[in-house]
């Protein structure tokens, strides 16, 4: 197949801060990382359509399909033209990752961490940033995370994390994402303090943990701003591409002003075609509910064994009024998570849930429907990367750790302890969304 090529990058920075992306994906963190200024100059990762998405939308980086265990230093000073690289970020799978005791070196989780913390030590950059799963601050894993730490400490990198939630950002979606920031030149460490914040501060309701959190700030935004503009599609419809199909239709909000950017035309408008089966579950499920809508006598067999506290957001049905549940790499198939349209009697098309995602409507996905899936909801919100990009740019220039933008590190690393030190608690997985979210 002829490669896709662009003349102009919507996202082209060329006088920005270079940096390197590791286990990049389709781009999401890339995009917002260009969005805030800095510049893309090498990326890899193993996924064949991923790395077709990401050439077509960051055409001046220099893009790999390959496994990070063949990448050398080399390569990368090679690519950015330089053997000063500034910042490398990315997020590699720590799942399987133990660095002292009994492990398996042969665990391709095991791989991924070790091969990323190789290349920081071996690329030396002023800078980096590891983006994963919240979980890896469980206080299940909490000797894996320190050992994390420490492993970066013993290569000179001061370290700080944080749980941030994509919605306190204005992505319209319900997302937990773990930053780990370091730098080796001895700056401080600071996180974006929130742009939006829960409705249910403004409804009074104190009894939640949200009210720690309260601020002066614009509400969550919702799917009802993300998507309401584009298009009805039938189950299993749509189309690639769409042009001119914004020409006529305004952007009514903020957040369709960062998605649109004065593009014309519409992409990957699809959505997987869904059983006649499941389809017929889903009439019955309202916005903002789930399975147990399903009239009894046609329920599933296995909600049958099941408490109706559990699996809260399958086949759920979006609702207008509230951000979406986490968009997830299997958002194709309803009946793995809240991905039922809060109207149309089908799943969200890939445009949908890049808009959720807080992609750019010019951002392009490329490969077999599945595998566009795979790569939107694999992605870290573009967004919240680019507020995360933000004040990591004012930081790596010089910038203090006290400004009211900033937040400090939550969790650190204590040399003199030997384990991680928390500043403050993390946000995320501590209260029951469902109370408010989903009635029963």
């Amino acid at each position: 197949m002829k490669p896709r090529t662009r003349a102009v990058s919507p996202l082209k920075h060329p006088e920005g801060t270079p940096f390197v992306d590791l286990f990049c994906g389709a781009g999401g963190l890339s995009a917002g990382f260009e969005k805030a200024g800095f510049r893309a100059v090498y990326a890899i990762d193993n996924e064949p359509a991923a790395i077709e998405t990401y050439k077509f939308n960051h055409p001046d980086c220099k893009a790999l399909c390959s496994d990070i265990e063949k990448i050398r230093a080399e390569d990368i000073f090679e690519a950015a033209g330089t053997e000063k690289v500034p910042l490398i970020v990315g997020g590699p799978n720590c799942q399987g990752v133990s660095l002292r005791g009994k492990r398996n070196p042969n665990d391709p989780k095991n791989k991924m961490f070790s091969h990323f913390h190789r290349l920081i030590d071996e690329v030396k950059p002023d800078w980096f940033l590891m983006e994963n799963v919240p979980g890896l601050l469980h206080k299940h894993n909490r000797q894996l995370a320190s050992d994390i730490f420490q492993a970066f400490e013993e290569i000179e990198y001061r370290c700080g994390a944080d749980v941030l939630l994509a919605a306190d950002y204005g992505v319209p979606q319900l997302r937990y994402r773990l930053f780990l920031i370091g730098n080796r030149v001895g700056a401080p460490l600071a996180f974006p303090t929130p742009t939006h914040s829960c409705p249910f501060e403004k409804l009074g309701l104190d009894d939640t943990i949200f009210s720690q959190f309260r601020r002066e700030t614009p509400s969550w935004r919702t799917v009802q701003e993300a998507i309401a503009d584009l298009p009805a599609i039938e189950n299993g419809g749509g189309a690639e591409t769409r042009e001119g199909f914004f020409k006529s239709s305004p952007a009514s909000n903020d957040f369709l002003k960062w998605c649109r950017q004065g593009e014309k035309d519409l992409f990957n408008h699809v959505c997987h075609k869904t059983n006649d089966y499941n389809i017929n579950f889903i009439k019955h499920i309202p916005q903002g509910k789930n399975w147990k809508s399903i009239p009894i006598e046609i329920r599933p067999p296995r909600f049958k064994r099941v408490a109706l506290k559990d699996h809260t957001t399958t086949y759920g049905r979006l609702s207008w009024g509230m951000p979406a549940r986490t968009i997830t790499c299997y958002f194709n198939n309803i009946t793995c998570g809240a991905f039922t349209h809060p109207e149309q009697h089908r799943g969200i098309s890939i445009r949908e849930g890049a808009r959720l995602q807080s992609f750019p409507d010019s951002f392009r996905f490329f490969g077999p429907l599945a595998r566009q899936y795979r790569q939107v909801g694999n992605a870290v919100p573009s967004l919240l990367a680019f507020h995360v990009a933000k004040t990591l740019g004012e930081l790596m220039r010089g910038g203090k750790a006290d400004r009211e933008d900033q937040l400090p590190a939550a969790v650190e690393f204590s040399r003199l302890q030997k384990g991680l030190v928390f500043n403050r608690p993390l946000k995320g997985m501590r209260f029951n969304l469902d109370k408010y979210l989903v009635v029963n």
